[in-house]
């Protein structure tokens, strides 16, 4: 779980400093060469060793994924895809996989054979996503890959003579006098002498620094603070809740490979209906995808409490097990709901720095959620009460925060320098003689 901490931390700057797709094939590749060296285990410390290798590489593979499938589909269907395109459908499998290996070797060698058809995917048929590649001011390359993709989901109509226009009116959008001076530096000086050349070096010199972010620019203004802090807690008591139940499941009646079964098939019956439901009715936003999976959370760690508070706890010992599992099922919603939100939230300048530092926080619910259940040494049901308050707090700071962002658009430029708390500089004055307005003859 360490590795994967810092796996999330490290292809976040990767993946916002030189691009989604590079930072996926290098991690999915990791992962891979991970999975091989874990089969070569040979005592236990090269076996942990080899997993944090694993963990490192997946981390980053979870961190990048995600903000690239936001940034690569329509508002519309977010909720939907994310909900269908999931990790849920994958735990059956995996129950399945486990059960017919037999050895932890031959899991291992399955695991890696999973990542190569990820890997040629990624590498052919995966393109650089086009919002980062405007941000960074490759517009010739958005230019190719937004055709093409245009051109595959039949929307001829949207390629013409003005698109072009479009991506650079939308660079320009996103970037200051600096980079237009850089552009046309040469045409700038021609056609405005007035313009003293010390103003010009200045605006340079911002250009040069602009685009290089890091992880404190999340908390860079008041809102993005808020954001970065209510996204972190509730990514880290969903897996502490989550996790400790799952690292528990041979504490639970049945089976431990049909109750991970039945755990994934909840979970994606769950995700498809809300993501149904998202697509069909405005009212369900990311709100209530959210606190509704809180609820059921809510009740039923409520109803386990009790069950073992007045000693009932064997005579409902099956639905005890039930209410686990749900509690456990309703938590993928809730990831990815908050998933979501932070893409829509973090602008894409840091967008993956966001992502990856609420998954960040995600990974340290994991490495506490075992801990939590040492609480059973004062009274079995502390480790529910526990989860129960944790989720109590998530709601509240969820619903009271946090805007509601469905059918907005993704945040695409950083807050203006006087919001900044840290940071704030004066603007360049103007020249005493205003110069024409900047006219750019070529893409």
């Amino acid at each position: 779980m360490f590795g994967v901490l810092v796996g999330a931390v490290v292809f976040g700057q990767i993946s916002d400093s030189f691009g989604r797709k590079l930072a996926t094939l290098i991690s999915t590749f990791g992962t891979f060469v991970g999975w091989l060296l874990v089969a070569q285990s040979r005592d236990l410390f090269q076996f942990t060793a080899t997993r944090s290798i694993v963990g490192f590489f997946t981390g980053g593979a979870i961190s990048v994924v995600n903000v690239y499938i936001m940034e690569n589909i329509p508002k519309k269907h977010r909720m939907w895809i994310n909900m269908a395109i999931t990790w849920s459908p994958n735990m059956p499998l995996l129950a399945f996989i486990a059960w017919a290996s037999h050895s932890w070797d031959w899991f291992a060698y399955y695991n890696a054979f999973f990542c190569i058809p990820a890997l040629l995917f990624c590498y052919f048929f995966v393109h650089e996503s086009p919002r980062w590649l405007i941000q960074k001011g490759r517009l010739e390359e958005a230019r190719h890959f937004l055709t093409t993709q245009l051109s595959i989901s039949d929307h001829h109509h949207l390629i013409d003579d003005e698109f072009e226009k479009v991506l650079l009116t939308e660079y320009e959008v996103r970037n200051n006098l600096a980079i237009k001076l850089h552009l046309k530096i040469k045409i700038q000086l021609s056609k405005n002498n007035n313009v003293s050349l010390s103003i010009l070096q200045i605006a340079l010199q911002q250009n040069r620094k602009k685009g290089q972010y890091s992880y404190y620019h999340l908390f860079s203004t008041y809102r993005l603070m808020l954001t970065s802090i209510v996204l972190a807690f509730s990514y880290c008591s969903t897996s502490i809740i989550n996790y400790g139940i799952l690292f528990n499941l041979e504490k639970l009646s049945g089976s431990i490979y049909w109750n991970s079964v039945y755990t994934g098939l909840m979970r994606y019956a769950c995700n498809l209906t809300f993501g149904y439901a998202d697509l069909k009715f405005h009212r369900v936003g990311r709100k209530f995808v959210h606190t509704s999976g809180l609820v059921v959370v809510l009740i039923s760690l409520a109803v386990v409490i009790s069950a073992y508070y007045f000693e009932m706890n064997h005579e409902l010992n099956m639905v005890i097990t039930i209410l686990i599992l749900l509690a456990s099922s309703m938590t993928s919603q809730i990831y990815i709901a908050d998933g979501i939100v932070a893409n829509e939230l973090f602008p894409t300048p840091i967008r993956n720095l966001g992502y990856s530092f609420v998954q960040l926080w995600n990974r340290v619910g994991v490495i506490f959620s075992p801990i939590v259940f040492y609480l059973t040494d004062y009274w079995i049901a502390l480790p529910y009460c526990v989860m129960l308050g944790m989720a109590l707090i998530d709601t509240f700071a969820f619903e009271c925060l946090l805007p509601e962002t469905k059918g907005k658009p993704l945040v695409e430029h950083m807050p203006p320098r006087h919001e900044r708390i840290f940071g704030k500089k004066k603007a360049i004055p103007a020249p005493e003689t205003e110069p024409s307005p900047l006219i750019i003859t070529e893409a």
